[in-house]
């Protein structure tokens, strides 16, 4: 006998399938092939909706076709895995939230298949670990941030520290003078003025005059962190903004000078300078500050302490 609660389950796999068939047909042109094997795209997409915190339930469909519905309280997908080659599947997806079709979770998904594809071995790595849901959250906090200095264009990472508009990146290559442009993460570009900065402690405070919403918590914030510790960093680096990449607490905190800085081993692109880190509950832990010469994987992160004395908050 299946237990109650599988009951339900079932009952809410099947009427979400039959109700949602037309809907899915109705997105199939936007359905992205990956050049991946089925087998493999499958153990990516479980893995990621899993660590997310939703139940799966898999169906294989006809030869070559596997249906994935995963739920959790209010949000649930429906993915339909195909076979388009031996090395190729197709991939459509619908996700809603209380009954509401949303479509920014289905973008982040193609994003996260096509880093996979894409990236370098370390990177493909890392993208086997599954984003927690509680960092994608803080996906519209981060900031693109743009700065003309001279004939060079500069461009950092960000996020929202104030509902009155406030937002911090780094300061190596910032000066007080210079104009600022920011884009938010629903593409609205706007005009900001540094209001604080501290090349010493490399951090910068840019106020866009404007109430901005979700920003990101300082009183969740964590600054004691353990060692081989699973961090996430949601950067806007140059060409891939929209992503968030894993990484592993690899060393002691290291000084320098007399700053203190944690090392990572994450991978870090141009324009990433600037990005918040996450621990896997979505707490803000630290702010990226760069990469070690002359590789993309080791990083070093400016600790959530820094940021409070920056802000004057300790």
């Amino acid at each position: 006998m299946i237990p109650i609660i599988q009951k339900k389950s079932v009952v809410i796999f099947l009427c979400f399938f039959f109700i949602n068939t037309w809907g899915l047909a109705e997105t199939r042109e936007t359905g992205k092939v990956y050049n991946m094997p089925l087998v493999e795209v499958e153990d990516i997409v479980s893995s990621w909706l899993r660590h997310s915190g939703f139940d799966i339930y898999r169906r294989p469909l006809r030869m070559g076709q596997v249906k994935l519905y995963a739920e959790n309280q209010k949000e649930s997908w429906l993915i339909i895995l195909s076979h388009h080659s031996s090395l190729a599947t197709r991939v459509m997806a619908l996700y809603h939230v209380d009954n509401q079709i949303v479509t920014e979770p289905v973008e982040s998904l193609w994003h996260y298949l096509s880093e996979y594809v894409k990236g370098s071995s370390f990177e493909k790595k890392q993208f086997k670990q599954p984003i927690p849901s509680a960092v994608i959250a803080k996906m519209e906090s981060v900031v693109c941030v743009h700065v003309k200095a001279g004939s060079q264009d500069i461009n950092l990472s960000g996020f929202i520290v104030d509902k009155k508009g406030l937002i911090v990146c780094t300061a190596h290559d910032l000066k007080e003078t210079q104009e600022i442009s920011v884009t938010l993460y629903n593409g609205r570009k706007i005009k900001g003025q540094v209001v604080k900065i501290d090349h010493h402690l490399d951090l910068t405070l840019v106020d866009v005059g404007i109430k901005l919403d979700n920003p990101i918590r300082l009183n969740k914030g964590r600054n004691l962190l353990g060692m081989g510790e699973l961090l996430f960093s949601v950067p806007c680096p140059t060409n891939l903004g929209g992503m968030v990449y894993s990484g592993i607490l690899n060393s002691p905190p290291r000084r320098v000078k007399d700053i203190m800085l944690w090392q990572v081993n994450m991978a870090i692109h141009l324009g990433s300078s600037g990005s918040p880190v996450f621990d896997i509950n979505g707490n803000l832990v630290a702010i990226v500050k760069g990469r070690y010469r002359g590789t993309d994987s080791i990083g070093f992160l400016i600790p959530f302490e820094t940021l409070l004395v920056f802000l004057g908050e300790t």
